[in-house]
């Protein structure tokens, strides 16, 4: 597929993994296939896919890997959405911004260490705190935690009613499921960054399987995980849409 975007810096090429497939005379498919064998697509402009191209690069000048994966763009386009719908959101002071990402941290840990996604248990619990800084003083770590997850929670659901009373419930099921979606990115990058700074503190089990998870990062795992943290605040999954 042919990038069509002028810049003054190199662009960097699309992931060949990537398939393309033109829908329309404005809008293409992009789908791969994940390590599992399972594929995940998005739909996506000529000119958002020139912009996220071009914005990508610039953010990669220093970067050894010299492609775009899909992961990136499905990330890029997930936060021009959130970009564009933050107003739909109940405001948030910079501290609850805080407490309520750490939330999410707390989510994506437990799937991937598999724990029950409404509770920490045996070696998870000092794992996820020393990725939010809480070292392993067991009863506080596991008091914020579950702080954390809460606080997560309850703005999720805080939000949903909000949006709700907007529109309907397909409408807001999607905003929100997008929203955890967002987040997730999020906190995959934080753990990716903070993971070699703290192996040390990790045992061996469990930093393995976090390892594993940073190696095969999927979109489609962090959507399965959307659909977790969503069946278990409101009792029934929602799927994802593909394009916005």
């Amino acid at each position: 597929m042919k990038i069509t975007v002028i810049e003054e810096h190199s662009l960097m090429p699309l992931d060949k993994a990537i398939k393309s497939k033109r829908i329309s005379d404005k809008y293409v498919e992009l789908s791969v296939l994940d390590f599992n064998g399972c594929t995940d697509s998005i739909v996506i402009s000529d000119s958002e896919l020139d912009e996220a191209v071009v914005q990508i690069s610039r953010s990669k000048k220093a970067s050894p890997t010299r492609i775009i994966s899909y992961k990136e763009l499905r990330e890029h386009q997930i936060n021009m959405w959130g970009r564009s719908n933050c107003w739909r959101f109940k405001s948030l002071t910079p501290n609850k911004t805080v407490t309520i990402s750490r939330g999410f941290v707390v989510y994506l840990l437990q799937d991937i260490l598999g724990c029950q996604i409404n509770r920490s248990q045996g070696f998870a619990h000092e794992s996820i705190s020393h990725f939010l800084g809480l070292g392993s003083q067991d009863s506080y770590g596991d008091r914020q935690i579950r702080r954390y997850r809460k606080k997560a929670e309850e703005y999720l659901v805080s939000n949903y009613n909000h949006v709700l009373e907007q529109g309907t419930e397909k409408s807001a099921r999607e905003l929100i499921s997008n929203f955890i979606l967002l987040q997730l990115f999020q906190a995959f990058n934080h753990i990716e960054e903070k993971i070699n700074s703290i192996k040390s503190y990790i045992l061996p089990t469990p930093l393995k399987m976090i390892q594993r998870a940073v190696m095969k990062k999927s979109v489609i795992s962090l959507k399965a995980t959307v659909n977790k943290i969503f069946g278990h605040i409101f009792d029934k999954t929602c799927p994802l849409a593909t394009s916005h």
